[in-house]
């Protein structure tokens, strides 16, 4: 009796742990699934079609759960044709490549300035370079008086894009 008992509660164990991995690993989103939720989530804030990139990495973020923080996401769009990309994105030329470069200078050093130049953050921004060049692309949106504001730049040679956002 105490090993048909014993027997039963092992199947038991053998089967809840089973089924709650089962639940669990069906609860964790998929990379394609992740990758769709993101870009659905920057098409929506943004109002620009973003294609499937190969990879989406976040480099640097220092958001809470407040959402308050910094962060910067790059999308490899190196193994794909970006050209739909540049559709609600401003090519960038002689009279406007400044002002997107100050916008981006702006948003490093507000990020250094507030983290104190930890080194993680100088090594994102060395080992990437978010500024653009003519013939790149970038966009530019800011909301609550310019407290918050995200920036898209898309190096063209590299097929890159990279989403700088700013939330105070």
């Amino acid at each position: 009796m105490k090993r048909r008992i014993a027997a039963v509660v092992i199947v038991l164990v053998i089967g809840a742990a089973f089924s709650y991995w089962y639940i669990a690993d069906s609860m964790v989103p998929s990379e394609s699934e992740r990758i769709t939720t993101t870009i659905d989530h920057y098409e929506e804030m943004l109002g620009i079609q973003l294609l499937e990139p190969s990879r989406i990495e976040t480099l640097w973020s220092s958001r809470g759960w407040f959402g308050d923080g910094e962060s910067l996401k790059m999308f490899d769009y190196s193994n794909s044709n970006p050209l739909i990309l540049e559709q609600g994105l401003n090519l960038v030329t002689e009279v406007n490549l400044d002002f997107a470069n100050e916008l981006i200078s702006k948003f490093i050093d507000d990020t250094l300035s507030m983290r104190g130049s930890t080194t993680d953050v100088s090594n994102v921004f060395k080992q990437h370079n978010v500024n653009v060049s003519i013939d790149d692309y970038y966009y530019y949106d800011k909301n609550n008086q310019g407290y918050d504001y995200v920036i898209v730049t898309y190096k063209k040679t590299e097929q890159k894009l990279y989403i700088l956002e700013w939330y105070q």
